[in-house]
């Protein structure tokens, strides 16, 4: 769906991009990853359903139903079903299935901050909450660049352009390091902005902090041919 308005949404984000749009170079890429798994456990791989495909329409026109055709074609099984749900429905992918499938476990964990995208929990203790973990990206005059859809900022009423005064009294600056003690899921807090050149005053419910960092673990009880399906997997990278 989003490559239909890629060239006048994707290629000009704004303020409400992350909560709108979703990425399908991402998302092709997660789904590629997971038929590549599904196809592995069966003995093929996407590598050859590429070149299987290279082979039949590298000069020629590639119907729409060529991927159902060939995958048919490769394993001698229908793959409607998973096409028609990941596709055509746009689902989530089955990430979770996929990585055990190749002997390894999907794992979440609380980020430690916005750059931080993936890797194993270094340390027993959760990182600081920060203004992430709220829903909000602030410029360096703490001013309200983004904000999450459904997160605790957004629920409090907080909007794109907000400048964020103070927090249960004290005032704010670009780190939350100062106020941990108040970041508690259940807290209500006293948030005092400025918007359109008026004062307003703002309850704001810290909400459960998502675990929103993904990372890969080595699955205990994975079998043999998992092992091995996941040793192909990282040789074709």
């Amino acid at each position: 769906e989003s490559s239909f308005d890629a060239w006048i949404k994707y290629y000009r984000p704004d303020e409400d991009s992350i909560n709108s749009q979703q990425s399908y170079y991402s998302g092709g890429a997660l789904l590629a990853l997971c038929m590549d798994a599904k196809l592995r456990n069966e003995g093929y791989s996407l590598d050859l359903l590429m070149q299987q495909i290279w082979s039949r329409y590298h000069s020629n026109p590639m119907p729409e139903d060529a991927i159902a055709h060939e995958l048919l074609q490769l394993t001698g099984r229908p793959w409607n079903e998973f096409l028609t749900r990941y596709v055509e429905h746009a689902n989530e992918p089955p990430m979770e299935e996929a990585f055990e499938l190749l002997g390894m476990w999907l794992s979440w964990r609380l980020s430690k901050s916005p750059q931080d995208l993936s890797g194993p929990v270094v340390g027993k203790n959760s990182p600081p909450v920060g203004w992430h973990h709220l829903g909000l990206e602030l410029s360096a005059q703490n001013v309200v660049q983004k904000i999450t859809q459904g997160s605790s900022a957004f629920t409090a009423g907080i909007n794109v352009g907000d400048e964020l005064i103070a927090l249960n009294n004290y005032r704010i600056n670009t780190s939350l390091t100062e106020l941990q003690h108040l970041l508690h899921p259940g807290q209500e807090l006293k948030l005092l902005i400025a918007r359109d050149a008026c004062i307003q005053n703002k309850i704001m419910l810290i909400q459960p902090l998502a675990l929103d960092t993904a990372c890969l673990l080595s699955h205990a009880s994975a079998h043999a041919e998992q092992l091995a399906h996941k040793q192909q997997w990282l040789a074709s990278l």
